[in-house]
């Protein structure tokens, strides 16, 4: 489950801010860290030329 991309978090928020989504879920603060560090870190797109 990723909440942050529709929590409004493009980056990687305030630890405090984190933990508290992390305890709400019930998920690890690890993992809630690792997901947005997998959301934020994706390579773009390659870019098509003619």
């Amino acid at each position: 489950m990723t909440l942050l991309p529709e929590a409004g978090f493009g980056g990687l928020a305030d630890p405090h801010v984190l933990a508290a989504i992390a305890d709400d879920c019930g998920l690890a603060l690890r993992h809630i860290i690792d997901l947005a560090k997998h959301r934020t870190s994706r390579a773009p797109a390659p870019v098509r030329t003619a």
